[in-house]
């Protein structure tokens, strides 16, 4: 449940972050959202912190953050170098809900259906679609259980 509802509040950021709506967060986009974010203690932040902050984020320095990025930051654990997502039982449990037709792998309404129905997460279709461009290694249209994994 912790787990899912860190996932929640750090999807629903992201796509609050994304003014656009393109599914990337480009730097000005980052800064302008932290500032806009209800925390007396963030508005005292200089630019420099807020651009250095960005740059942590943005682990292959593309000037660009990505969903993954963003859940990555906030998702690993340093101090062991384990991500929360290293559960390989519930990953597995979770892909077979979704793989309504059992076979092996998720198409993009079934992928869409469990992030809805068992995230209960309301992604943008851009994000969506991004999320399976990075997991669809082959270019099959497909989410298999390895790629899922990753």
């Amino acid at each position: 449940k912790a787990i899912e509802s860190l996932f929640d509040e750090l999807f629903d950021a992201f796509v609050v972050f994304d003014s656009n709506s393109d599914g990337k967060l480009h730097k000005t986009e980052f800064c302008e959202a932290i500032r806009n974010l209800n925390e007396p203690s963030l508005k005292d932040i200089s630019d420099s912190v807020l651009e250095d902050l960005f740059d942590y984020i943005d682990s292959n320095a593309d000037g660009i953050i990505t969903l993954e990025e963003f859940l990555s930051t906030f998702t690993v654990d340093k101090r062991k170098g384990k991500a929360m997502r290293s559960n390989f039982k519930s990953l597995l449990q979770a892909f077979k809900r979704m793989d309504v037709d059992h076979d092996g792998r998720l198409s993009r309404e079934e992928f869409r259906k469990g992030v809805e129905n068992r995230l209960k997460l309301k992604l943008p279709s851009k994000i969506l679609d991004e999320i399976i461009r990075r997991s669809d290694k082959q270019g099959t249209g497909f989410i298999d259980y390895e790629h899922f994994l990753e």
